[in-house]
């Protein structure tokens, strides 16, 4: 939020009024100018005449500047935009000319199937604005907030990827305007969490099992750490069964929280007619007032920086396969930790539906032996300057029949904070015939990669 001028909507309702006000403070209070946008959508003049388009223009003109010169008297400086089109191109298009820090606009009480089929300005404006969209539903909470009379209730709604990085960068930054709480949430399915770090036995769909969600409350911990830091910020992790932006709407109102703020990914076309949206459902839900993020705000300048501390390497004990533990350990400060991983087959009874049937292993005590094993021979690969650097290992033994999905379930559960993992650099016919679980990681994995290939003779 480096640069926070503010353009604001209006069509000089009652809830626009009140949503400009608040604005104005704002614009004041860090002293930055106002842009105040008015945009009339008026007939063809071959429908009504050149005359009454002209004489709405000149009203509409008249009416921007006394709302102008009204704001004016709070000490804010006001630049005034009018126009005849469409609102939210128009308001989109101010902002990012005019490299605004955000878009306020008020709150606008549409029946159901207006908001769902035709879709609100405000809605239409954060679905395709460069900046972040407040939109204002009690300007009274804001105004109080910004004379420092209140303290600010966020509510921020997460996810453990990127598209919600921008939204709590964005919360944090409010501080500048004035005192904030800040609660992070994340809502996850059941199903889908097991699935992802690799949870076996039966699934509830109405609340996490013990490990897991200790697993989802370390990375967004992690993650607020990353981008907020820790000072009072709170972390609220529920499992729910159907629609996040309900849920996560619910969590708000229990929150009691003055201000929702979503990321969002801005679909656009047949995609957004599809595809759910929290962004869009907390926007026609939340009782409060609700900012939308657009993901792509925060960028690699503005990105802060942190070093890993934990990471993940798979090996296949083979001599090349071991080379890329080296790797792992070089990019780890003192105090990080380290998963050696290794993956087998899992153990499985004989089936004698099959014919010349070969189990892996005779029995179970066989399996569980070799698993001992090769956990030892896991630990006999830790550098041996690991200790002495204060890095720690743990290690695993994964089982499954895919190798790929195996390391990403691992390190799901790891926490980690980069993968390293050896890869053959194979090209052509030669990956078409043997694979890579190189490849195979980089496909499925949304965490960052470190791939270590053989050094050329």
């Amino acid at each position: 939020m480096s640069k926070m001028k503010i353009v604001c909507g209006t069509d000089f309702s009652q809830n626009a009024i009140r949503a400009t006000t608040a604005a104005a403070r704002i614009a004041a209070k860090l002293k930055e100018p106002l842009v105040l946008v008015h945009v009339m959508e008026l007939p063809a003049a071959e429908l009504v005449g050149r005359e009454f388009i002209e004489d709405a223009k000149g009203k509409g003109q008249a009416r921007l500047k006394e709302e102008a010169d009204r704001l004016r008297k709070m000490g804010v400086k006001v630049e005034e935009r009018f126009a005849v089109g469409s609102p939210y191109e128009t308001l989109t298009e101010v902002a990012r000319a005019s490299r605004a820090g955000m878009i306020i606009v008020a709150s606008t009480k549409r029946s159901a199937p207006e908001r769902w089929f035709v879709g609100s300005v405000a809605e239409r404006v954060a679905q395709s604005s460069p900046v972040p969209t407040v939109v204002v539903r009690d300007a009274a909470v804001l105004e109080s907030w910004v004379d420092g009379s209140r303290l600010l209730k966020l509510f921020v709604a997460a996810d453990l990827g990127y598209s919600s990085d921008a939204a709590l960068l964005w919360g944090r930054d409010l501080q500048k305007v004035g005192r904030c709480s800040i609660t992070v949430a994340y809502v996850n399915w059941t199903p889908e969490t097991h699935a992802r770090i690799g949870m076996h036995g039966p699934v509830s769909l109405l609340e996490n099992a013990d490990e897991v969600q200790a697993i989802l409350e370390r990375d967004l911990r992690a993650k607020v750490e990353k981008l907020l830091g820790t000072n009072g910020v709170k972390v609220s992790v529920e499992p729910s069964w159907g629609r996040t932006d309900t849920y996560l709407v619910e969590m708000a109102q229990r929150e009691k929280a003055d201000l929702m703020v979503v990321g969002a990914h801005q679909r656009s076309g047949i995609r957004n007619l599809f595809t759910a949206s929290v962004s869009r459902g907390a926007m026609n839900l939340a009782p409060m007032n609700v900012a939308v993020v657009p993901a792509k705000v925060i960028n690699a300048v503005e990105a802060p920086l942190s070093q890993a501390k934990r990471v993940l390497v798979s090996t296949d004990f083979s001599e090349f396969g071991n080379g890329a533990i080296p790797s792992a350990y070089s990019i780890l400060p003192r105090g990080g930790k380290v998963c050696l991983v290794h993956v087998i087959a899992p153990f499985e009874l004989p089936n004698p539906l099959i014919a010349q049937y070969q189990p892996t292993h005779k029995n179970k005590r066989q399996y569980k032996a070799k698993v001992e094993k090769l956990k030892e021979a896991l630990r006999a690969l830790v550098p041996r300057e690991a200790e002495s650097l204060g890095i720690e290992t743990e290690i695993e033994i994964a089982e499954s029949r895919h190798p790929a999905e195996a390391i990403c379930q691992a390190a799901a559960r790891f926490g980690a904070d980069v993968i390293c993992i050896a890869s053959h650099g194979r090209s052509g016919l030669s990956k078409v015939l043997f694979g890579s679980v190189a490849g195979a990681v980089i496909a499925k994995c949304d965490r960052p990669l470190l791939i270590v290939r053989p050094a050329k003779d």
